[in-house]
């Protein structure tokens, strides 16, 4: 029955509205590859505190932070005042490779880890974070989280592609992890989206493993109805307690329109020509 249905062209045509509404109407607001700068050099529209510079190669430029200390923050921060301005948009997305090499937490569960943040005014206790930390979830594991306030904790309870069912999902369960180097991401970059929705504080991340892309995990969550100004930021940040080498690429921020009218219309138009093809037999 459901087959039969989608094979109608006006069903099709009604998909295929929906499908490609955000694509075509959504504005990018930011873009960043950080092509074009020499080994050291920090990106035009960002600050950084200390310890992060553009590192060059072969393969193209990657934005990198440094962290051997243990007892301090290293944070570079973009800053929403010099780019497009994001406050009219309904939805944003943010988006962002991660690799992370050698992490070394020395706290099991504490908030000092490797995170992006989204704060979306200049108000500091409204953030967002992604973030790679550790816990003890069937021994202490390294993991992906997300979740908001200042300095989210990881756990079981925020852990990307995890469920207490059915444990971790394939490529992200990055392994055991005590007081001693490990290999962080073990050599693999991850590509992370982050959808927020202004007016409903809904936010979907979506985490694609870019050295195999079969291996997917999808987390949503509840956060304050916000809106993004020009006083906010993207903050990328080394954490205290935590050491090692973090490595970002393909930042981009981009305004999705709310397509809900849109695709309401697209909706009727085509279920108003499948009720005509039907009377016409």
């Amino acid at each position: 029955m459901i087959d039969s249905i989608l094979r109608k062209p006006a069903i099709l045509v009604a998909l295929g509205t929906l499908a490609l509404l955000p694509a075509a109407k959504g504005k990018t607001l930011y873009s960043e590859d950080f092509s074009g700068y020499l080994d050291g050099q920090t990106p035009t529209h960002w600050t950084t505190s200390s310890n992060w510079g553009v590192v060059t190669s072969g393969r193209g430029n990657s934005y990198v932070a440094t962290d051997s200390d243990g007892g301090q923050y290293y944070s570079s921060t973009l800053k929403f005042s010099e780019i497009d301005d994001p406050a009219e948009a309904s939805i944003l997305t943010f988006s962002f490779d991660l690799q992370v090499e050698n992490y070394r937490g020395l706290s099991a569960g504490g908030v000092g880890t490797f995170r992006i943040t989204l704060r979306p005014d200049n108000v500091t206790d409204e953030r967002y974070s992604i973030g790679l930390g550790y816990a003890n979830i069937s021994g202490n594991t390294l993991f992906f989280y997300a979740g908001a306030g200042t300095s989210p904790t990881p756990s079981a309870a925020n852990a990307i592609g995890y469920d207490a069912d059915n444990g971790f999902a394939e490529g992200f369960r990055l392994g055991a992890i005590g007081n001693q180097p490990v290999n962080g991401t073990r050599g693999n970059s991850y590509h992370f989206e982050l959808t927020l929705d202004t007016g409903t504080g809904g936010i979907t991340v979506i985490t694609t493993n870019l050295s195999d892309p079969t291996q997917i995990a999808t987390y949503s969550d509840q956060w304050q109805p916000i809106a993004v100004t020009k006083e906010g930021s993207l903050i990328f940040t080394t954490g205290v307690a935590s050491q090692g080498k973090m490595i970002v690429n393909h930042v981009a921020i981009a305004a999705i329109p709310e397509p809900s009218v849109y695709g309401l219309i697209g909706i009727g138009m085509a279920l108003f020509g499948l009720k005509l093809r039907g009377r016409s037999r």
